[in-house]
């Protein structure tokens, strides 16, 4: 059961969220690299351990300059990063904010963000397999469902281009192979097509119900009230 909420925002925007589980890596600054230099792999996410899978300084010449430290996570042809944020709980939303980045030797051509949920994390590993292969380890290996996605996303950046991004994806009800408690997962990919996609400053936040949003409004306005007094 795949149920998508809504998301892709040029540009991010605030809203009053609560912060999920602090992410492994998110800036991409581990390992400390020397300028210009790439390397395969992406520390502490579990990768799909190919030379198009990498952690690239802002030093290379193809590489667009970020202002979160000095690397980049480099997804390429059919290539991914996923890591547990937490548990599954139903009808939650969350919102994925990261800065995307497009080297000049390649358009992105598409991008995705997706939640998974259940599997065992133990199982977890870096596999040279692409996102849409039948052998996708994190469904396969694991046992994960794939329960949201943004789709493909392609904000037709051109040269070395950023854009902060925003989405928000919704866990929908529990379903076939996975419950309340299970893992949940975040996983960024490219589709099977040519291309590479630069990411940075990974963050995951739980956007509040509208009645704990209105709550937290009174709460502001009573406090303002009380200060004014």
């Amino acid at each position: 059961m795949k149920k998508t909420v809504f998301a892709v925002v040029c540009g991010c925007f605030m809203l009053c969220a609560v912060s999920q589980g602090a992410l492994m890596n998110a800036s991409f600054e581990d390992p400390d690299l020397d300028p210009g230099v790439k390397v395969n792999g992406v520390t502490d996410w579990w990768d799909s351990a190919s030379l198009y899978t990498k952690t690239v300084d802002d030093g290379d010449e193809n590489t667009p300059l970020t202002p979160y430290g000095d690397n980049w996570a480099q997804l390429g042809r059919g290539r991914w990063i996923y890591q547990q944020i937490g548990t599954f709980t139903e009808n939650t939303t969350y919102e994925i904010t990261f800065l995307l980045g497009q080297p000049s030797d390649k358009a992105i051509a598409g991008f995705y963000v997706e939640l998974f949920a259940g599997g065992n994390p133990a199982l977890a590993a870096d596999v040279n397999s692409k996102r849409q292969a039948a052998n996708f380890p994190l469904t396969t290996v694991v046992g994960a469902v794939q329960i949201a996605t943004t789709g493909d996303i392609d904000p037709g950046l051109t040269g070395m281009a950023t854009q902060e991004m925003s989405v928000q994806l919704s866990t929908g009800d529990a379903g076939t192979g996975y419950a309340v408690g299970d893992a949940l997962w975040l996983m960024f990919s490219r589709p099977d097509t040519p291309g590479k996609a630069d990411i940075d400053n990974v963050a995951v936040s739980v956007v509040p119900e509208p009645a704990t949003m209105i709550l937290l409004g009174l709460g502001s306005l009573v406090a303002l009230r009380s200060k004014r007094k």
